[in-house]
């Protein structure tokens, strides 16, 4: 069972990187076809070839290492070829890869939240008594429909809202019988702590980060030798050891397990707004799976220009070892889907920047040849593609370096 186990994992971390780097070939593959320039090769994995088939002037091939795949285009200087091909031609077949990795992205996300299925809307089922807002004259059953300005179609999108309001005046617009009414609340700040796991209102182990101490499944029975029963006791014992070492008891199929357990302390502000569960039909799932899923992309796209830009310092990069510690630790297909479908949106969204050896590069130095009417020198992509490679291979280093620093902590 241990080896089967083993094998199945490891085929999860490899489908998952060949085809999300299969599927963006395919689309530069297939619009190349479209505008009929010469592709040489389709490849499915790298390494030594075994097995080839040649139709139409390009060979499909399944190669050694199943790690991803390639397309061959032809780029020599003739009539036909890629070189010479439209501008447009061009910027079309490089954007293809992207554009197929962020519809996957898109589809993977609605799927994974559709079989989730767990959705709150943004209406108002109560008030968290002693909260600013009890006095505010929001009332239950009021529809939360803008804040800040914003469209509010679901309790996620309030979350962000607020999270994001860092604790200043909040403006909330409610629809109730039809009419707009306009307030402002202030949020209140909450300390919590967090142990790098999630635990259900039965404080059993749903969700794992430190994958060398708890184990999904595992259930807390007590903390510093205090029974707690549901979720509501064990928070309060958690936040009586803030930026301490907890001692936590855990039943695992029967046996008690001791660990002890380094908490870090947290802040995060709330209006005091519970809002009411959707309905769980077909319809509502859907209308909610396409909210969030583009909550989701927009959301991805954000967290990139923020990091990128230096305004979000303590975000953490994550490459192929730390995707492959999570994609090991997913148990149902939903979990599986949503990693497919955030690391599809990453891919897609890191392959537009503008450097050279990537697609986003490409057009630009193709868009900038265009316009100043002169090709850029052998020897100038040379060294741009050189000094942007062994950036790359820095950072891809340093990345790795830090997942495996993170997995050992």
């Amino acid at each position: 069972m241990v080896i089967l186990n083993i094998l199945i994992q490891v085929l999860k971390i490899v489908f998952l990187l060949a085809f999300l780097v299969i599927i963006h070939e395919g689309g530069h593959f297939a619009v190349a076809k479209f505008f009929k320039i010469p592709v040489k090769e389709f490849s499915v994995g790298f390494g030594k070839k075994l097995l080839s088939k040649e139709k139409n002037g390009t060979t499909y091939s399944l190669r050694l290492f199943p790690l991803g795949g390639y397309v061959d285009i032809d780029d020599e200087n003739k009539e036909g070829s890629f070189q010479n091909a439209p501008l447009y031609q061009k910027n079309l077949i490089l954007l293809a890869g992207v554009t197929v990795n962020f519809i996957f992205a898109i589809i993977a996300a609605f799927f994974a939240l559709y079989f989730q299925g767990i959705f709150v809307t943004n209406i108002v089922d109560s008030l968290k008594e002693g909260a600013p807002i009890v006095t505010s004259g929001i009332q239950v059953g009021d529809e939360i429909y803008k804040i800040n300005g914003k469209r509010i179609y679901s309790k996620s999108q309030i979350d962000t809202a607020i999270y994001g309001n860092k604790g200043e005046d909040v403006s909330i617009v409610v629809k109730r019988n039809d009419e707009l009414i306009n307030y402002t609340v202030k949020p209140y700040e909450y300390t919590y702590v967090t142990v790098g796991f999630s635990v259900d209102d039965n404080n059993t182990v749903v969700n794992n980060n430190n994958s060398d101490i708890v184990a999904v499944g595992d259930k807390i029975i007590k903390i510093n030798d205090i029974e707690v029963t549901n979720n509501q006791e064990l928070e309060v014992e958690l936040n009586k050891d803030i930026d301490d070492i907890t001692k936590f008891e855990f039943n695992r199929n029967g046996e008690i397990i001791t660990k002890e357990i380094k908490t870090e302390k947290f802040s995060k502000y709330y209006i005091g707004l519970m809002m009411k569960a959707a309905d769980d039909s077909f319809g509502t799932k859907v209308y909610h799976s396409f909210v969030v899923t583009w909550d989701f992309v927009f959301e991805n796209i954000r967290g990139i220009y923020r990091l990128l830009t230096g305004q979000n310092q303590n975000a953490e990069l994550m490459g192929i070892i730390g995707v492959s510690e999570i994609v090991t630790q997913t148990e149902k297909g939903y979990q599986y889907l949503s990693i497919l479908a955030s690391v599809s949106m990453s891919l897609a969204i890191m392959n537009l920047l503008p450097l050279p050896i990537l697609d986003g590069g490409k057009i630009l130095l193709f868009t900038i040849e265009r316009y100043r009417k002169k090709q850029f020198s052998e020897k100038f992509e040379k060294i741009t593609t050189g000094i942007t490679l062994s950036l790359l291979l820095i950072l891809t280093v340093y990345v790795m370096i830090s997942d495996v620093l993170r997995i050992i902590k």
